[in-house]
């Protein structure tokens, strides 16, 4: 039984992704290590990539092939081959690249009392992420609490907290490592076709463990297949992406750990998404696409303080016109 399993939800159209993932994987060094690649339903097949690899490394890649479920089921696939016994689990998209030393900065931080959730930074173009910020710049210094063995490596004293805030702006799946006890544990919620990652961050928050981050990055972004390559305000899954983080947003609220501050903090996030949510819907007027009512009527049930703030931009542009 591997000591360390990967994850990877494998959907890309072009060759050497995969490749590239995998191999990213191996150089970490560690021998005891086994790799599920989920190809879920990929147009372009997984074995493609796979077939390339040495024979020594293709022996430990176990290939799971199946009609596209998404990758939130893709995901919980590869979760559902983790052995009994496996000390730690780690996620990568089929379109990223570890780097050198990102499962040893996991291991180490997992092997301490009561941990069970791992991250180190991942390495954007800023072309693709400008907004992508250092963890002590975007996280709160009170949230961070310093490691005596390693500089770089900080316990996250709240990861609620974390959570109702920026945390997008410092972690991604692809450096994303799990105790084994929280992997056999936790699944992504197939209701979620976007903020996916989000609400399964907040899954492993609710569960009992110690988090972790390390500064220095763990791997580096791809730029393969990827819905979120040149969205628009436009585009129907910006306004899915407003919506769904304000039901993971709304649900944090209402969990028994969240302290005062974090529920403010969640609800200024909202406000936020709700406001985001508000405009872009305006631009697919403004471009002839059409409101999406049955988001809308999702956002309402979910959300119904929508409503206000949409009479109040509507009653804001009569007086403008009558004005004018």
């Amino acid at each position: 039984m591997a000591r360390f399993e990967v994850v990877i939800p494998y959907f890309q159209r072009d060759p050497g992704h995969l490749l590239r993932a995998v191999q990213s994987v191996f150089l970490q060094g560690i021998e005891d290590i086994r790799v599920n690649v989920v190809d879920d339903g990929s147009p372009l097949p997984a074995e493609v990539d796979l077939a390339k690899l040495a024979e020594q490394d293709r022996a430990r890649v176990n290939l799971i092939v199946q009609k596209n479920t998404g990758a939130n089921g893709a995901r919980n696939r590869g979760l559902q081959e983790i052995g009994p016994d496996v000390a730690f689990v780690a996620f990568l998209d089929s379109d990223d690249a570890w780097l050198e030393g990102h499962l040893r900065r996991a291991e180490n931080a997992l092997s301490q009392k009561g941990a069970t959730f791992f991250y180190d930074t991942i390495r954007i173009d800023p072309k693709f992420a400008e907004s992508y910020g250092e963890p002590a710049k975007v996280i709160e210094t009170a949230m961070l609490a310093p490691t005596p063995t390693d500089p770089n490596l900080m316990e996250i004293v709240n990861p609620l907290r974390v959570l109702s805030g920026e945390w997008y702006r410092h972690m991604h799946l692809s450096v994303s490592v799990l105790s084994g006890d929280l992997a056999r544990t936790v699944r992504f919620d197939p209701y979620f076709t976007i903020a996916d990652d989000f609400e399964f961050f907040f899954r492993c928050a609710c569960t009992k463990g110690r988090w972790f981050i390390d500064a220095r990055n763990g791997a580096e972004r791809g730029t393969g297949a990827n819905i979120w390559h040149g969205i628009k305000t436009t585009d129907l899954r910006y306004s899915q992406e407003k919506y769904f983080s304000m039901v993971v947003l709304s649900r944090l609220r209402r969990q028994p750990g969240a302290d005062a501050q974090t529920r403010r903090s969640a609800a200024e996030r909202i406000t936020t998404y709700r406001e985001q949510f508000y405009w872009a819907q305006q631009d697919r007027l403004k471009a002839g696409l059409g409101l999406t009512w049955s988001l809308w009527v999702r956002f309402i049930l979910r959300d119904p303080a929508i409503l206000a703030l949409s009479l109040k931009h509507v009653a804001g542009s009569g007086l403008r016109r009558f004005s004018n």
